[in-house]
C-alpha cells in the first residue's frame, strides 16, 4: 500500500510541477494546429498539463480520491490501462464534438470518466449501492449547475469545458460496460476450471 500511495503522490507532485512550468505545459496542451503537424502525444499529454497552480491542485485531488477508491477493484497495471485509453478517448471525442475548442488542458474531464466508473461500480456492489447513488447525483450536480456557473476562480482567463466533463463522464460509463461484459466472459470459463479441478481422479 505504501508504494501504491508513493505513485500517486508522484504523480501529484508531476502534476504540480507541470502547472507551474507554462513553457512545458505549452508542449503538452491539445492544440488542433500542433496535431496537424504530428504533435499526436499531446492526445495523452493534455490530460497532465494545466493552466495554473490552482487548476491543477483541485483535479490533482479529485483524481488521487478517485483512484485510491478504484485501487479497491483494479490493480495498478489495469487502472493505468484504463486511464490511458480514457486520456485517449476523451481527446479523440473532443475534437469530434468539439469543433470549435482550439486548445484544451486539465484532468477534469479525465476524472468525470474515473467518477462515473467508479460511481456505477459501487452502485453495482450491494453494500455500497448508497454511496454509488451519493457519489453519481453529486456527479450530476456538478454536470448540470457547477460547470455551468463556471469555476472562474481557478483561473479567469480559462473557459470551462463543459462538453469535455460531459464526455468523460460517458467514457466512464463505457468502461463499467466493459467490465461488465468481460466479467460475464470469464465467469464461465473460470467456472468450468474449478469443476475440473474439483473433479475426483482415478487411478489405474
Amino acid at each position: 500500500m505504501f508504494r501504491q500511495s508513493a505513485v500517486l503522490l508522484t504523480v501529484a507532485l508531476c502534476l504540480l510541477a507541470i502547472a507551474g512550468s507554462t513553457t512545458l505545459s505549452e508542449w503538452l496542451v491539445l492544440d488542433r494546429v500542433a496535431l496537424q503537424h504530428g504533435e499526436y502525444w499531446r492526445l495523452f499529454s493534455a490530460h497532465l498539463a494545466h493552466f495554473g497552480w490552482r487548476h491543477a491542485a483541485v483535479n490533482m485531488l479529485v483524481l488521487i480520491l478517485l483512484l485510491h477508491c478504484l485501487r479497491h477493484f483494479f490493480s495498478m497495471r489495469v487502472l493505468l490501462l484504463a486511464t490511458t485509453l480514457s486520456s485517449l478517448a476523451l481527446s479523440l471525442s473532443i475534437l469530434a464534438f468539439e469543433p470549435g475548442l482550439a486548445r484544451y488542458a486539465g484532468a477534469s474531464g479525465l476524472a468525470c470518466a474515473l467518477w462515473a466508473w467508479l460511481s456505477l461500480i459501487w452502485l453495482a456492489q450491494p453494500g455500497l449501492r448508497w454511496a454509488g447513488f451519493i457519489l453519481i447525483a453529486v456527479l450530476a450536480i456538478k454536470l448540470l449547475a457547477i460547470d455551468q456557473a463556471g469555476l472562474r476562480w481557478l483561473n479567469p482567463k480559462v473557459r470551462i469545458s463543459d462538453s469535455a466533463h460531459i464526455l468523460g463522464a460517458l467514457i466512464g460509463m463505457l468502461l463499467f460496460l466493459c467490465r461488465q461484459l468481460f466479467t460475464r466472459k470469464t465467469q464461465p470459463l473460470a467456472a468450468k476450471r474449478d469443476a475440473k479441478s474439483a473433479a475426483p481422479t482415478h487411478q489405474g
